[in-house]
Formats: C-alpha cells, structure tokens, sequence
C-alpha cells in the first residue's frame, strides 16, 4: 500500500474510534424569566432541547431570575421554561450561531402550568443584548443559496459588518488581491486551495491578520499569515460566525476577523444531499474592455465539475450521531495575461549564429515558445516604449520590435563579445523581429478530493466526547504567467492538507462545565515527485535593460521554493472551564500550541542567470548570477530547514448580567508567541555594528532564538450591551474596548535561513567596471559560471569553485577568493528586541427593533495598531562603505516593527432574518483607513518608494482603503402558489432569488517614476527604484473617475485608448530627490458588481416531508458590468514615463454562471 492510501486510513480509524463532536461549543443562551409586571421569578425550570438530536439541557433560573447554557453546539432548539402558577412559555426554532453569545428572555403569564403559549423564534428580534462584540452569522441556507465562486463559503465572509473586500475576480476568473498584499491570495479552486488567504480587511487590519477556525480548531497557515490550510466543503457548515471586533478573551492569535465555522452533525434522522455543479466557458461574457494596446476581452475560463455528497443521521438514537460529507472538483481551464516575449525569429537567429552556445542549446533543447493568443498593438507595444531613445535602439518591423543583432563572434575566445552599454544594438538592425508584445494564455488542469467526517457521542446525560477530520487533496497543473506560459516551466501542485480535533466535554453540575480538546492539522507536499517530468536542469534564463521589465526567456521561474518538500504541522491542546455564580458567567482556560514549520528548499541549488539585452544573452555572456549555495564547497545549498515556535495562552472571562437591562463583558488575556528557533540549531542572524559602521561591522552569528522573548503580551477585553427596559427589548447600546497581539507570521523571518554558511544567498554581478554602465570583466572576473545541469534534478550543477569561500570567523560571511574581494551575499535577520504587533480595538452602536424581525444597528468602529511589520533593506540607511571597507552584504533584509496603522468607520446595517420566505442583509460603511505599508511581505509588492522616512513621507491610505462601500444580500421565496400540491404548485411554485450588490468606491494608488532613484540618506547607503516623482504639477483631472475615463487615461490628458500617455506634463522625473506626492494620492477605479441565484425546488415526498430536489443558476457580475483592474504598487500603468500611464492593464471578469442541482433528503 502506497503512503497516501495508509494516512488517509489512519485518519478515518481516527474520527470513527474517536466518538463524539460538538464541535464548536462555546456558544450560550441566558435570559431572564419575569412576570407581567417585571418581577423576576426565581426557581423556574428551563429546559432547552436540541431539535436535531433531541438532547435536552435543563436548569432553574437564580434569586435574580437568570438562567444561562453554555458550551452549546449550533443548531436548532426549543426552550420551554415554567413555574407553578404562571403557564408554560415555549420557543421553538432558537437558532444558535457557532460562538456568539444569544439572549432569550421569558414573559411568563398567569396560569395553570398545564397551559401553555408557543412562539416561533424567527418572530422575535434578533437584537445582540448578551455582549459588546460586532459580529454577523452567515447561516448554512445562506452557504448553500448565496452565490459563491467554486461553491467556497468563505467567499460570503465578504458580505459581513466590517468587512472591507469586493469579492471581484480577475478577467479571466483569478483571484484579485486586496491592495498590494502578497501571498497565495484567495482561492482559484473552490475549497482545494492549498492556503486560502481570502482577500478580505476587517476594521482596518492587514489580511494577514485574520484568523480561521472550524469546529474551535485553529486552521491558520504557519507561513503565510491570514491563510486557511482547510477550507470546509459546504455541504459541511452548519453556520460562520464572523467576528470583526471581538471582545471575549478566549479568542486570540490575530487583532483581524475571527471566523469560526461550526460543521453540521447527525440527528435522530437521517438525512444528505448529492450535489452536482456545471460551469463552462461557453455560458460566460466576456467583459467589456480587454486592456490597453487593443487586447481582445477575455472572459472566465474555467470548466468546472464538482461533485458533493453528505449522509449524516443516528448510529444509535439520542446517543451516537454521525455525518461524512465528500467533494470533488475537475477544472480544465486557461486564463490570459500580457507580455514581452522573444520572437521565434530571434531564437533561430541565435541557433543558427551561435550554434555551439549554452543558450543556442537550451532554445534547442527545452520547449521554450510562449503559448501565444494574439500579437499586440498600440503605444506600449512599439518603440515608443523608449522613449527620446527610441530612433536609435528601435525599429518596429512585421512581427514586433527589431532591436539589432549578435554581431561577429571572436574565434578562439570562451565567449563572444560583450555589449556593456545598456539597450546595445549589437551589431546593428537586421530587419529581423527580436521581440513583441504578446497576450498569452496560460493553461491549467486542477482535480481535487476533501473528505470530511464527524461524530458525537453522549457518553450520560453529562458526558460528551466528540472528533471530526477534514482531509483534502489537490492534483493540480498550471503554465507559469511569469514566463509567458513557456510550456518549460509548466509545474505541478499536489498538497494533502489535514485537519483533525477531538475532545471532551464534562458537565459538572447545571452551573459547572469543562471543556478539553485537542487537535492536529497538517499541510504537506513534495514538489520533487510532484515535477518528476520537469527539467530543473534548465536555469531561469532572463533578459534586463530595456524599458519591458525584465523578459523572461527560458526555464521556470527560480525561487528557493521550486521545487521543496514541505510540511507544516501543529498540535494543541485547550482546556476551558465554565461556572455560573449569581449573575457571574465566568471562564478560565488557556492552551499550548506546538508549530512546526519543514522545509527542504531544494530550488535554491537552481542558478538565475540575467543578461543586458538579446545580444550578450546570444554571446552566451550574463551580467548576474543569482544561486544559493554551500560556501563550504561551492555546491548545492543545504536547504533543509525545520523551524519550531510555539503559543501559550491563559484567560479569564467575565460576563455579568448585572441587570435585566445591562450586560459586562471583562476579560484579560494572555498570550505567548515564542521566538522561532531551529530544531537542529541551524539557525543564524544579523547584528548590525555601532555607527557609522553599521553595516560595514555587521556579524551573522548563530543564536538559539530569533528574537527576545516577549512575556508581557496581556490583552483586556471590556464590552457591554444595555438594553433599556423601557423600550421593550427593541432598543440595545453596544460597544467594547480590546487589546488583540498578533503572532509573527513565518514567512516574515524564514529567510533567515540563508544566513547559513550552508545556504548563502549569492548575487553574482558586473566586477569592476565604472559607471555609467557598470557591466565588468566578463563572468565579473569569473565569478560567474554559465551551466546548464547534468541531469533534470535542481541539484545537479556542478560546484563553483569560486563560491568556495570559506566562512570568516569574525563576521561570519564568505573569505576572499585569492585576496580579492569577498563576494556579496543577501541576508535576512530579525531585530532583537522585536515586539508582537498589537491592535487597539473599540466600537459604539446601537440595535433598534424596527418592525417585527427588522433590526437598525448604527455604529463606530475604531482601531490603532502599532508595531505592525515592513520588511526593510537596511543598505537604504546605512553606508554600504566606510573608509576603505566595505559590507560584506548586498541586501539586509530586516522585519522593522515600525508601521503604525488607523481606522474609523461608520457603519448603517439592516438585517431581517429569513423568515415567511424573505431575508435581507445590507452595510453601508463610511471610513478612513491610514498607515505605513498595508502588507507585510515578503514581495516586491510591499516595497516602499521612500523606506528612510516612511514615519512622515509613506504616511498616508491604507492600500485597500475605499471610503465608501456598501454590500446588501438576500433572499426571496416568490410567494406564487407557495402551499399546495396540485401541478400549479409542482412547476410554478418553489421558485426563489438570491442576490449579492456591492458597490465600492475606488481604491488609491501611487504615481512612480523608474527614471530616477530615490535619494541616498548618507553617503554610499543604496538607493531603490521605482520611486515617486519630485513634483507633481496640480493639474491632473483627477476628479473624473468614470470608467471611460480611465480607459481614455483623461485623468492625465488621454482623449482615446490609442493615444500615448504623456506623463511628464503633470509629474516632474526629470531629477531624484525627495517625493514630491504622497503615497496613494490618486483614487482608482470604482466597482459595482451583482450577482445572482435563481432557484427551483421540487418537493419530493415519496422519500420524506424535507426531500427535495432543487436546480440552481448562480449569476457572477449578472450585469456584465464594466469593472476595471484596481492599480498595484510599481505596475507599468503606474509609471509617469509609460505610455499607458494612469491607464488600467484591463477589466475584471464580465458575467459567468454555473448550474447546480441539488438532491436534498
């Protein structure tokens, strides 16, 4: 048996010897019984009983009349309370959300006991009256009638107060990252995605704040922070809680949304449903602008089938309950992006004048043709693109541009002759189109399973055990963008990701309960089996100098990542105790969490090689090499790392029914976030010198722990909920203050490793040459050694014996080679005094009753946080050389816990729950949202224009900051022959609609400039680019933020798509010097976006009263509304000097739709 099908056992063995699971079980129900006059009544009996499993709970309400149940699953239930000489008060359809807080208060009226008065509670005003927290509940007929994109209930986070996010994709289906976040982003395969980092701010906080649960199990990716490594299938919720202020102690790790999902269980009776979801091509518009350059429109590609199922029911009544759930996905899909590719011609060229060179032979050897959709046309795909330059370093010929020629070789040398001036023409033009400005298309195939499981056990009427396990598995193949879909570096994805829990829950006495649990979740994947056909002994070939970025030219793209077996794991146990004193609810617990972090980056063995223009690329002549490598041999980098941290917490909680009216929530917590260390003591850092030789002193050194412990991470909690007697239960003030700390994601720091001797980081370039060209001898005095590898694997490069070096004692960086100089390395450290970045987190609002089940909440919500990260290049501050020494460092990357982040919002929700066949949900949200850097990194997204004085001059919007946005859901049953069972009833009854309207105001965006740099703050400290221009004339239109035009570029004088750009009539670059604007100063583009459900329900009652079998339509951007691309940080659309510059790169998806239908029993 092969090791897949043997884990996958073991973990089914797991759940079903496990027994029991409540799940998520820390929601509660408390009340206050009265009398008609107010009086409350103390000693009545209160009986709540579980619908589904027909488990009843019961207590009797205190001297003051109060009651409360706590540690209760999700679910439906009746609550009955009553007392001699008053009639029985029953409530049937009490829906509890997963961990929130309910209040249902009892009128009990005179009477014989016998007699009873029964109302539903879908007729009662869900108003928040048991705690201070800002919170919405996304129910599981929501998850299933809602639309969301490859059925992902986490697409519906989205639609939740104090939630800033759009939800849009991309133009041919992607995910679209929320300003310039980095990272996996949200997910292009439905539930399968490896991590999910939904694209979704809460009250101002980074994504990768946000944290995810499911069943009280922790499902955070270790790496990248905000990131599910399980996304439930949803067939499995029962409901998500979305908490965006939380207040209550017991929930840490993050200061952004905490969402909690609760899985559905067995009941009494069983019960399922069969799925299955057709989505083609075909059914879907393409959108309505395809980009500048005459880029044709591309619409949604994606060819989903997805396959569900869920059987859940008794194993023994009122005792031992199950529910399994499965999904599966086949997508076949291609999607389409824009580039500069070599031209075939040019390639042959090389083959046949170069015949003999390592580039001539890798053009003959790896399959390196982009997947081409069109040739391009326009201002940006001719020689304009060079600007005042263009006459002598362009022609434009049939095909693209011709930019010259090899030139003659020189016989008897080890390479051909070098061009050391940037955009050399070599020897001349030859008519021959070298390069061209394409839209590729990218293919992709994607085949996923999940598994899911869950049972509960009553032990006795007081003991519960419980367990449950998703298990998912992804095949997954897709061309790389990055090099224009060259099929070379096509790769595949096969993660298994796990997430198992089980636990006990002990019911002392009616006011005493406990709570222990434990847990295990797991992502793993070996992209060595994974890629076992692709050819990594082809180096990533690119070519720079010219104004098109960097081209790329062959091989797929390297990254220490690609390929490397990894594996993330994390235990933890939890234990919370629950005791009722009085009117005092009142929790203790706390748990440990153990965090393992693998990983073997073998891809780092792999070299980059960079060459100035096509023609040193043809002479076989590169000016930089990147590779990691081991400088104690010159060979293959070590890139086996296991980094360790762990998480220890304490809390206590509070809450007070001081009244009937008022409700406190108090409660402080505690939490550890323990320094990452290395389980082998592999583990290195940077500690700068004193001034001025910060740099040129600086040390690696091998240390225990990354950074100092921080013990003082105490976070209070304060909320309340008053609810004036005087207004009936139809008026509630609400607010609370908290402190939330926020763990230090790992892929902040995992960098570090690289300070290995074992796994330096080597940047290979230009020797010795003097500006302006800084080219050098050739190979920069043989450092750099052009190979390609002897087999497929990424460690089959032979050594470089130049980066045999050694290890300095002293400094702990590579020896000279022969007493020259020793060569540069790239470094990642950590401060040692880090702090854990903080929120301080604080709202206001009230709840009105408006009609019936209609409530009003007007509301404040408030953040600061402080010590938020930006990964900074200390060679920005620092002289690189002082006197006659210079750094041994080419780039310090250091986490800097500087960034200081604000929000304010005002927010109008109204929601009335589903019921007689209507609901609706809707926020309208006012705000500002200010900082320093809205991403943590790492990725050149998140580099700022000015790092030196981010405190003042990178003040500004948050990236992600729409100032106005407002997001409305809802659901509608068409009351048309409703009731009956006649052929009228059968097909023209049953019908409802759903809809999803979002409307958002534009987000900002930065004017750079790549013609200057930024200006050195002392004397040889390194520069960056792009940076911001140093003046900005006043004079753009920028009031006009129409769609036409931004297509138009009117905002900057554009009067149609074809006419150039010209920049530099309203920004000066003519000069570096400090940022004449500021950061996000420009608004983009607005968006509006409907989508849509239209569904048919047919009764089935040959199988039971609830059968059913339903056909669904789900209706993405129904309209086919025009949405354009929002502006990333240094896009070419953001340069001043671009012809398309303050143009979008194209639109978002046009409408797709997909067919479901569901067998429901």
């Amino acid at each position: 048996m092969s090791r897949s099908p043997r884990v996958l056992l073991l973990y089914f063995v797991l759940i079903s010897t496990a027994g029991h699971l409540f799940g998520q079980v820390n929601a509660s129900l408390s009340g206050t019984v009265q009398d008609p006059s107010g009086a409350v009544i103390p000693r009545a009996h209160v009986k709540l009983l579980d619908n589904g499993t027909q488990t009843a709970r019961e207590t009797t309400t205190n001297a003051q009349g109060y009651y409360r149940f706590n540690q209760l699953p999700a679910g439906s239930y009746t609550l009955s309370v009553d007392q001699n000489g008053f009639q029985t008060s029953t409530v049937s359809n009490v829906n509890i959300a997963a961990d929130v807080a309910q209040t249902a208060n009892a009128t009990l009226q005179a009477g014989s006991v016998s007699a009873s008065v029964t109302v539903s509670a879908s007729a009662v005003p869900n108003l928040q009256t048991a705690d201070g927290s800002v919170s919405g509940t996304i129910t599981s007929q929501a998850v299933e009638q809602l639309p969301t994109f490859g059925r992902d209930p986490y697409e519906l986070i989205r639609t939740q107060p104090g939630i800033d996010s759009t939800g849009g994709r991309s133009g041919n289906g992607q995910t679209v990252f929320l300003g310039n976040t980095t990272g996996p982003g949200q997910s292009n395969t439905g539930i399968f995605q490896t991590e999910n980092q939904v694209q979704v701010s809460s009250s101002g906080q980074r994504v990768e704040q946000n944290v995810y649960y499911i069943d009280g199990v922790n499902v955070n990716s270790l790496g990248w922070g905000g990131a599910a490594v399980v996304t439930p299938n949803t067939e499995s919720v029962q409901d998500m809680t979305v908490v965006t202020s939380d207040y209550d102690a017991a929930d840490g790790r993050g200061s952004g949304a905490h969402i909690k999902t609760t899985t559905k269980s067995g009941t009494d009776q069983f019960h399922g449903s069969a799925v299955f979801l057709y989505q083609d091509p075909n059914f879907n518009a393409y959108n309505k602008w395809g980009g500048p350059n005459s880029a044709p429109p591309v619409r949604v590609q994606n060819n989903y089938r997805q396959y569900a199922a869920s059987l859940g029911g008794p194993v023994v009544k009122n005792k031992f309950f199950f529910f399994v759930s499965y999904e599966g996905l086949h997508n076949k899909f291609t999607t389409y992006g824009q580039t500069w590719v070599t031209t075939p011609q040019y390639r042959q060229l090389v083959m046949n004048s170069r015949p003999n060179s390592t580039i001539a032979n890798i053009f003959q050897s790896a399959n390196v043709t982009p997947r081409i959709n069109a040739v391009l046309s326009g201002p940006a795909a001719g020689c304009s693109i060079f600007g005042a330059n263009a006459a002598t370093l362009c022609r434009q010929v049939p095909g693209g541009l011709d930019l010259g020629s090899p030139g003659t070789g020189v016989a008897g040398t080890p390479y051909y002759p070098i061009y050391p001036n940037p955009g050399s023409i070599g020897g001349g033009f030859d008519g021959i189109p070298d390069i061209q400005y394409v839209q590729y298309y990218t293919p992709a195939e994607q085949i996923g399973n999940q598994f899911n499981g869950r049972f509960d056990f009553n032990l006795s009427p007081n003991d519960m055990v419980f367990a449950s396990a998703y298990i998912t598995h992804l095949n997954s193949f897709s061309a790389s963008s990055a090099s224009a879909s060259a099929p070379d570096a096509d790769l595949y994805l096969k993660p298994l990701n796990t997430a198992i829990t089980a636990g006990y829950i002990k019911n002392f006495n009616p006011t005493t309960i406990n709570e222990l649990r434990a847990n295990f979740t797991r992502f793993a994947d070996n992209q060595l089996n994974d890629n076992a056909g692709v050819n990594f002994g082809i180096p990533q070939i690119q070519v720079e100098s010219y104004p098109t970025g960097f081209l790329q030219v062959a091989g797929a793209i390297q990254s220490p990542d690609t390929p490397a077996i990894l594996a993330q794991n994390t235990y933890e146990v939890h234990d919370q105790a629950t005791k009722i004193i009085g009117t005092h609810t009142l929790r203790f617990g706390g748990g440990f969490r153990w965090e393992q972090d693998n990983n073997n980056l073998t891809g780092a063995a792999r070299p980059l090689y960079s060459f100035s223009g096509l023609w040193n690329l043809a002479n076989d002549a590169p000016i930089f090499e990147q590779i990691w490598a081991n400088a104690y041999n010159g060979g293959a980098a070590n890139g086996a790392h296991y980094f360790r941290d762990n998480i220890a917490s304490l809390f206590a909680q509070d809450d007070w029914h001081v009244t009937q009216s008022l409700t406190l929530n108090l409660g402080l917590r505690w939490e550890y976030f323990s320094p990452l260390t290395e389980q082998r003591g592999n583990l290195y850092n940077l500690f700068v010198g004193g001034a001025p030789n910060q740099l040129v002193n600086a040390q690696i050194r091998q240390v225990n722990q990354l950074w100092n412990s921080n013990w003082k991470d105490f976070q209070p909690r304060v909320g309340f909920a008053f609810a004036p007697t005087s207004f009936h239960q139809k008026f509630v003030v609400r607010g609370g203050f908290g402190i939330l700390y926020n763990r230090q994601n790992d892929n902040i720091f995992s960098n570090v490793q690289q300070d290995n001797p074992e796994y330096y980081q080597f940047s290979l370039c230009c020797g010795t040459a003097p500006p302006p060209y800084s080219f050098g001898s050739p190979f920069a005095g043989g450092q750099i050694q052009l190979y390609t590898g002897s087999g497929r694997a990424p460690n089959s490069y032979p050594a470089n014996t130049y980066l045999a070096t050694g290890v300095n004692p002293i400094s702990g960086t590579p020896n000279a080679i022969g007493g020259g100089t020793p060569p540069a390395i790239g470094v990642y450290g950590a401060w040692p005094n880090t702090p854990d970045a903080y929120t301080d987190m604080y709202s206001f609002e009230t709840q009105t009753q408006l009609w019936k089940n209609i409530v009003l909440t007007v509301g404040y919500q408030g953040a600061i946080s402080r010590h938020l990260i930006r990964i900074v290049d200390q060679n920005f501050f620092f002289p690189q050389t002082v006197g006659t020494q210079s750094s041994y460092f080419y780039a310090v990357f250091i986490p800097t816990p500087d960034v200081n982040a604000s929000y304010n919002a005002a927010n109008i929700h109204l929601a009335k729950q589903f019921s007689q066949g209507f609901s609706i949900d809707g926020t309208y949200t006012w705000s500002k949202c200010i900082d320093m850097l809205s991403a943590e990194g790492p990725g050149a997204q998140t580099n700022q224009t000015d790092p030196v004085h981010a405190q003042t001059t990178e003040y500004g919007p948050c990236d992600y900051d729409s100032r106005q946005r407002f997001v409305v859901n809802g659901l509608w049953t068409l009351p048309i022959f409703s009731h009956g069972h006649g052929l009228l009833h059968t097909f023209l009854g049953g019908w409802q609609l759903g809809a999803i309207l979002t409307a958002y105001s534009g987000f900002p965006w930065t004017p750079v400039t790549g013609f200057q740099n930024s200006v050195a703050p002392v004397t040889s400290a390194a520069t960056i680019n792009p940076t911001r221009p140093v003046q900005y004339y006043l004079n753009a239109k920028n009031s006009n933020v129409s769609n036409t035009c931004f297509i138009d570029g009117c905002q900057f004088g554009g009067t149609n798509p074809t006419v150039p750009i010209v920049g530099t009539n309203y920004f000066n670059i003519s000069y570096p010097g400090p940022p004449g604007i500021g950061r996000n100063s420009f608004v983009g583009p607005r968006y509006f976006s409907t989508d849509a459900t239209l569904s048919k329900r047919f009764a089935l009652p040959m199988i039971n009263e609830q059968a059913s079998l339903e056909f669904q339509g789900f209706a993405f951007n129904i309209f086919n509304q025009l949405n354009l691309v929002p502006f990333q940080f240094g896009d070419l659309d953001a340069h001043v000097e671009n012809p398309n510059f303050g143009r979008p790169s194209g639109a978002l998806a046009g409408r797709s739709i997909e067919l479901q239908v569901r067998l429901t029993f």
